[in-house]
């Protein structure tokens, strides 16, 4: 963060980092955000050194970083005569709500001081978003038709979805092309992670592509231990880029928490055996007619099984999902996967439907309905897996109501955003353009 102000240096508020305040005395100090973790703050940078190699060669080590830290919190305070340390006592996602050990320490050496703790809470009312638009004029209604029909961008679930939940971030995203920037993640990334365990669970099948999974085979998957361990760590190291990193400290963790998921997967497969492993990330196109013209779609499905003569879409799902009720009508299903007014609309059913719609353009198979199943990662220790299924008729409302919704984006009018719609602008990677 950058703030635009500039100080007296010898009177006057100074805002400074721990760095610059070194042989400078304070009568009156605040620091903010002394909490453990951000002051100091945590060393958990990956090295390809490995630790005992740094105390053995005296390298740098998180010790030598700490106790620079410290000599910057006590310096600091040294002289002064009125410290302020303020800290987060909120507990939210990775953050805990722990008070730094420099607080910790002042409190167990300095018994005999006043010090005085006090709790502060404020009540914040954010503003109110406001709704943003963008005019279809004949420049706009161009990049729609280029982007449809000339360039042939096909429609995703994920394009779908995003364009029922707010339209204008539909276009800035999908039509004018803007993306979120790129950033380096030294945390654990939820999104690597759920792509690494749909190649592995795609690299254990795909020896039987077309062929049956009987429960004998998935045990003997399951005591080839070392070939499964292996597998796992080149997964890791491939889509985590971990690259020659050892497996250990944190990437350990990773590893046992990835083989974990992976074996229950296959416990759960193995109930549910035997089926045909018919394909795994299965690239599925297919075109719409709408008004003479052809309109693009694409999806990858996880996996793609039979059983009984019964087609199944499987969805791994390492986050949440919203799905419909299994005794819901196909009517309210349609309308409920199209509601973008809806505060909990059951866009992963929209996915799932749209993949069996998919299937349908191709022809590929004869069915009455296809089963679909959510393989939810966070549930699936504790819960069975849901599935539901999807007929024919369900598919043709489907196809009527994406019709709809194509007409609409090509019509006059506007592409307005939602924010009434709870939690939508949140993480909104154009939030900025809307001026939300």
């Amino acid at each position: 963060m950058t703030v635009a102000f500039k100080g007296e240096p010898l009177r006057g508020l100074q805002i400074m980092g721990p760095l610059e305040t070194r042989a400078l005395d304070f009568e009156n100090i605040i620091i903010m955000s002394v909490n453990e973790g951000t002051f100091p703050e945590k060393n958990d940078k990956e090295s390809y050194i490995p630790y005992n190699l740094r105390r053995g060669f005296d390298l740098p080590t998180p010790e030598l970083f700490d106790s620079i830290s410290a000599y910057h919190f006590y310096r600091s305070i040294y002289r002064a005569k009125k410290v302020v340390l303020l800290y987060d006592s909120r507990t939210y996602g990775t953050h805990i709500g722990e008070q730094s050990r420099f607080i910790m320490q002042l409190k167990h050496h300095y018994t005999q001081v006043n010090l005085i703790d006090k709790v502060c809470t404020y009540t914040v009312n954010p503003s109110r978003l406001q709704e943003a638009s963008i005019e279809k004029d004949e420049a706009v209604m161009a990049k729609i038709r280029k982007y449809l029909f000339e360039d042939k961008k096909p429609l995703s679930a994920s394009s779908i979805n995003e364009y029922i939940d707010c339209p204008l971030r539909f276009y800035y995203t999908r039509i004018e092309g803007i993306k979120e920037s790129q950033k380096i993640e030294e945390q654990f990334d939820a999104g690597p992670f759920g792509t690494t365990f749909h190649e592995i669970m795609k690299a254990l099948y795909e020896p039987f592509t077309n062929n049956i999974i009987t429960k004998d085979i998935i045990y003997s998957i399951l005591k080839r231990r070392q070939e499964l361990d292996t597998l796992i760590k080149d997964q890791m190291r491939i889509c985590l880029k971990y690259n020659n990193l050892p497996i250990e400290g944190k990437r350990l963790i990773t590893f046992e928490m990835m083989k974990t998921i992976v074996e229950r997967t296959l416990q759960v497969d193995s109930s549910y055996s035997p089926f045909t492993y018919i394909e795994g990330e299965k690239r599925v196109f297919a075109e719409l007619d709408f008004d003479g013209e052809k309109v693009s779609m694409y999806g990858i499905i996880d996996r793609l099984d039979m059983k009984d003569s019964v087609l199944r879409i499987v969805d791994y799902k390492t986050g949440g999902a919203e799905l419909h009720k299994p005794n819901e009508s196909d009517d309210i299903i349609i309308e409920k996967i199209f509601d973008g007014d809806s505060q909990q609309r059951p866009y992963t059913s929209l996915q799932m439907i749209f993949y069996a719609y998919l299937l349908s353009k191709q022809k590929c198979q004869s069915f009455s309905e296809i089963e679909m199943t959510i393989y939810q990662i966070k549930k699936m220790f504790s819960k069975p897996n849901v599935s539901l299924l999807c007929s024919e008729d369900c598919i043709k409302l489907f196809e009527e109501q994406l019709k709809y919704l194509i007409r609409e984006i090509l019509s006059e009018g506007k592409f307005i955003s939602k924010p009434s719609v709870r939690g939508k602008c949140d993480y909104c990677p154009v939030r900025i353009l809307c001026k939300n």
